[in-house]
């Protein structure tokens, strides 16, 4: 059982930017729509995104034989991915704020529908929440009990950041 997946899953769950998006859409006129709609713009891309990456790995056997080297690799790769998007991140001109940004303007002027795009956007994979995937989708269990940690650790998620954003 990928117990290791339930801190990283934690950890994921405290996004800054995410709960910041969240306060930011509490204050809002008619908050409980607004933050209902972005939780679940984002519940839809990390179900998306753990669905997906959990039955790769399954399916591709990795962490399954009795050799880790693929494993290993897998974990080399997309840390050497990650370091490279880093540094080209790091390099860009940060461009000059002339107005209030665009998740600021979604929140005020926008309608539900980019409050929901802004939701997706926002919550594209962390490395925390790579890894939790990583954990169930390398472990020798049945696909519905692979789907049902994905769950539970997008059900950890949404129940921390929904609470928070109800109670700002």
């Amino acid at each position: 059982m990928p117990v290791q997946a339930i801190p990283l899953a934690l950890i994921s769950s405290l996004y800054p930017l995410g709960l910041a998006a969240i306060v930011l859409l509490a204050e809002t006129p008619q908050p409980r729509p607004r933050v209902g709609v972005f939780l679940i713009g984002a519940l839809t891309c990390t179900l998306t995104v753990g669905f997906v990456v959990v039955f790769v790995l399954h399916d591709a056997g990795i962490g399954q034989s009795s050799q880790g080297s693929d494993q290993y690799w897998l974990r080399l790769v997309s840390g050497v991915a990650f370091m490279v998007a880093a540094v080209v991140l790091a390099r860009r001109l940060p461009k000059p704020h002339t107005g209030p940004s665009r998740v600021s303007r979604a929140a005020d002027e926008g309608g539900l529908f980019a409050i929901f795009v802004v939701g997706i956007a926002l919550y594209l994979p962390s490395p925390t929440y790579l890894a939790a995937l990583e954990e169930v989708g390398s472990t020798k269990m049945s696909p519905a009990a692979a789907a049902v940690w994905v769950v539970g650790a997008i059900g950890l998620w949404l129940f921390i950041d929904g609470l928070l954003g109800l109670l700002s």
